[in-house]
């Protein structure tokens, strides 16, 4: 096992993730937990909305966002980066605190940027 497939098998999917993955910033899949076919096109898509959202900010000469947060009432989708040519991006069950969801994927971010 990769460093990055170590440290995403770390992430807690019992307590608080559906499903987490590590894209590149132009929307290539990394590696992923579970694995799902499904999450090639969740990658870029993913990507398209942070490098929507960056190019909006640097539009009104904002920083870069430190996480975006997609939030349907039944399912919430956080992505962050994770070094300068990686994203983070986790689906968190709905019963999960989001304060709660950011520290740990954060934590899991940091050791990404470390790799």
């Amino acid at each position: 096992m990769n460093g990055l497939a170590k440290v995403l098998s770390e992430i807690d999917c019992d307590r608080f993730i559906e499903s987490a993955a590590i894209i590149s910033r132009d929307g290539v899949l990394i590696n992923a937990i579970p694995e799902n076919k499904n999450m090639n096109t969740f990658a870029a898509m993913t990507a398209t909305i942070i490098g929507a959202a960056e190019a909006a900010l640097s539009e009104i000469g904002k920083k870069e966002p430190e996480w975006i947060i997609i939030d349907t009432g039944k399912c919430r989708i956080v992505v962050m980066g994770s070094g300068p040519k990686t994203l983070l991006t986790a689906v968190i069950k709905p019963d999960v605190a989001i304060e709660f969801a950011l520290a740990e994927i954060g934590k899991t971010a940091n050791k990404i940027k470390l790799i």
